[in-house]
């Protein structure tokens, strides 16, 4: 696990994502629950790597512990808020985000852990930023799909291509959905 947490950024922008929730998952359940952090990392990695389902349900127990600090839950809930595209039920979605963003207001000067060098609370910002705007673009709730996904585009997390090109991606979407095919090819 120390090896993860001091290598797994190159590890994750190499594409291999997928190495590490399987590292995660052979490590005893007990032994990541000691370390939140791992745990939190686990959950975060079966996101990426398409396993959604399960990523809630490790970070949704990670929410309900009562030994996280202000920080560390923060991350969780900006975890949990990610999830939007995967998640058949847009009313969790949508009040997962309301969250995230709540608790990344209430908790500006929280310190929050490092999990692959891609939790800068301004990545943390944009992340749940361009959460909410999915989570109101699958709803049909174009104006306000609008209004986050600006919000998220304007964010300084978005200097990071990953983020960036997620969230012109979904913005391209949203403007085509709205018959806006040029500002969508743009």
């Amino acid at each position: 696990m120390d090896l993860m947490f001091a290598h797994g950024r190159e590890v994750f922008e190499r594409g291999y994502a997928a190495s590490i929730a399987r590292w995660l998952a052979i490590v005893p359940e007990q032994n990541r629950l000691a370390r939140p952090l791992a745990e939190t990392m686990y959950g975060y990695t079966l996101a990426i790597t398409g396993a959604a389902a399960h990523s809630e349900d490790v970070l949704r127990r990670q929410a309900a512990r009562t030994d996280l600090d202000a920080g560390h839950l923060v991350l969780v809930h900006v975890f949990l808020a990610a999830l939007v595209q995967f998640r058949p039920q847009l009313s969790v979605s949508l009040a997962a985000t309301r969250t995230a963003v709540r608790m990344l207001r209430s908790n500006a000067d929280a310190a929050i852990p490092q999990i692959l060098g891609m939790t800068h609370s301004s990545l943390l910002w944009t992340m749940a930023l361009g959460s909410r705007g999915r989570a109101h673009f699958l709803a049909g709730e174009l104006r306000e799909a609008r209004r986050w996904l600006t919000r998220t585009l304007d964010s300084p997390g978005t200097q990071y291509s990953p983020y960036r090109i997620h969230a012109l991606g979904s913005m391209a979407l949203l403007e085509a959905w709205s018959g806006r095919l040029d500002a969508a090819e743009a």
